[in-house]
């Protein structure tokens, strides 16, 4: 047989156009006029080109096309092939450039595009896109290259990180990658999140917690329990990841410093600079993920439950963002900031003043206590803030070579290692409690060799906290949380109150276990005054209030 149909219904497509067909079925209908085709191919191609043809019938026997502007029901006759019309693909919409203001320059922000020769077109993959740039002769030659700009707020819009369908269901999305954003030797900005149930059919907050050097959002959520936290009290919890563990990354996307070294003398930082107008890349990265969040439908985020926290590196993030974003978040929780000198540089006199609380260690060997008070007298003087108030804790707990009195045991080699909890080790003795420099001195310049006796009340182990409240003109608090806990590692007080982060997590989650007071000091009875984590979850929760806005220092 000379035509050959495998099936009851075949579709003809590629080439030609596309029609639905039924051998052995005449569908009558209206004939609006009758050609001559060698295959049914051709008849449904004839049909296409006549306005108003929406099907054909074409007759074996002789070869005639009938093409018709109407169908009625088929019947039965084996000399027929009948066929209807296909609806074409739907056309693309045509190419919106109001998003990005219709300018060049705009494009490049929006898609990350750098022009010239050696074109990078960001995320602006789409032929329709790329068609735009050169119909508008975005490379004219002669003219200035154009770059995106790396201005504070300036959005890469056109890059979407949040899949529209598998990306918005509720449950934890484990690190999904977003390279466009930010990428460092091959490894991209990834972002951590996790949607309660309830956020799918009701309206939730956005809580943004940046992990610091070393660490990432895993390892954050160790400390902070926020998702937890989040799945309790109605917030989606983002944990964004940052290539290499690392948050130092200038404007550009190239390495940046500031790093402290304990008790050292600061260099100056070069992530984000004076007039601090180019905002880093995990910034931007950060605001952008956040951004597109604020605009998923299937989400309903309420946009007066939008709060940001970060610990260490990601403690001077929140800074920064306190600088570029109050009108963003509704308030913004510092812990250990200053390890970049003063977090707080960026601020101008009168700036928009956001609810603030702060935890920073006074035996923090990273963000130490030096850096941090520098820049919160500074912060005082800018927002108008008054003497500080301490609502809570010891009004008298202060660093451990300011605090130190051995009156509290009695000056005696016995009182001290009572006092401590020092024990035998393999190693010779366990400092216990005393575990910063200036108590283990007085042990060993007395040239004490005594251990704790058995039974005895360790109450150098308890540590001590202040929490201090500032207010100026508007009202609005700044709270600072100093507390004496130190941790298991090199940096001591550079840690998360209360965490039940004491044992080191997988080599690969983090470099350090950062709960205090740690191990050695929870088996010896020492106690956090508070949990870190949900000292900011209150925090969040007490200033989220609808219609409030950001109050601005006059």
């Amino acid at each position: 047989m000379w035509f050959r149909i495998a099936c009851i219904a075949t579709l003809l497509c590629g080439a030609h156009a596309a029609c639905s067909l039924s051998p052995g079925k005449n569908t009558h209908g209206e004939n609006m006029k009758m050609v001559y085709t060698s295959s049914p191919t051709e008849c449904c191609n004839e049909c296409s080109q006549v306005a108003g043809c929406i099907g054909f019938t074409w007759v074996k026997s002789n070869h005639q096309c009938y093409l018709k502007s109407a169908l009625s029901p088929s019947t039965d006759d084996q000399d027929v092939v009948s066929g209807s019309m296909m609806p074409g693909p739907a056309p693309s919409p045509p190419f919106n450039c109001s998003v990005f203001g219709c300018t060049c320059q705009g494009f490049a922000d929006w898609y990350g595009t750098t022009g010239g020769r050696k074109r990078d077109w960001g995320c602006a993959s789409e032929p329709t896109a790329q068609a735009w740039w050169h119909d508008h002769d975005c490379e004219r030659v002669g003219s200035s290259k154009i770059y995106p700009s790396l201005a504070p707020g300036s959005r890469r819009g056109g890059c979407i990180c949040i899949n529209g369908t598998t990306g918005t269901t509720s449950g934890l999305h484990h690190k999904v990658p977003c390279a466009p954003l930010l990428k460092v030797d091959g490894l991209a900005f990834s972002v951590t999140y996790n949607v309660p149930e309830k956020c799918l059919s009701s309206s939730c907050g956005l809580i943004v917690d940046v992990h610091g050097f070393t660490m990432d959002g895993d390892a954050q959520d160790a400390n902070t329990n926020m998702r937890v936290l989040g799945e309790q009290h109605g917030y989606i919890v983002v944990q964004p990841n940052a290539p290499l563990n690392n948050w130092n990354w200038d404007p550009l996307g190239h390495p940046c410093s500031g790093l402290l070294l304990p008790n050292a003398t600061p260099g100056n930082q070069t992530c984000f600079v004076p007039p601090f107008d180019k905002e880093p890349a995990g910034d931007r990265a950060i605001n952008n993920w956040v951004q597109e969040a604020l605009a998923v439908k299937a989400w309903n985020i309420d946009r007066n439950r939008v709060h940001l926290t970060g610990f260490s590196e990601g403690g001077w993030v929140t800074g920064r963002m306190l600088c570029n974003y109050p009108h963003v978040f509704k308030s913004f929780v510092m812990l250990s900031g200053a390890s970049n000198a003063d977090p707080f540089q960026c601020i101008k006199p009168g700036a928009p003043q956001p609810p603030v609380l702060v935890n920073q260690g006074l035996n923090d060997l990273s963000s130490t206590w030096r850096e941090f008070n520098a820049g919160l007298q500074s912060l005082r003087s800018k927002w108008k803030l008054g003497e500080g108030k301490v609502i809570a804790g010891n009004t008298t707990c202060g660093q451990e070579w300011e605090q130190f009195d051995c009156n509290a045991f009695g000056c005696t080699c016995q009182g001290f290692a009572n006092w401590y909890g020092v024990r035998h080790s393999l190693l010779g003795k366990s400092a216990g409690c005393a575990s910063t420099r200036t108590p283990w001195k007085w042990y060993n310049d007395h040239k004490c060799k005594t251990v704790a006796e058995p039974d005895v009340y360790h109450g150098g182990c308890n540590g001590c906290y202040s929490r201090t409240r500032y207010e100026g003109p508007t009202g609005v608090p700044l709270e600072v949380l100093s507390y004496s806990y130190v941790s298991d590692y090199l940096f001591k007080g550079h840690c998360f109150p209360g965490s039940s982060n004491i044992q080191k997590m997988l080599p690969w989650k983090e470099s350090f276990a950062f709960g205090c007071p740690a191990s050695q000091e929870r088996k010896l009875g020492a106690k956090a005054a508070y949990v870190i984590g949900e000292e900011a979850m209150k925090w969040f929760l007490a200033h989220e209030k609808a219609g409030a806005s950001v109050a601005v220092i006059v």
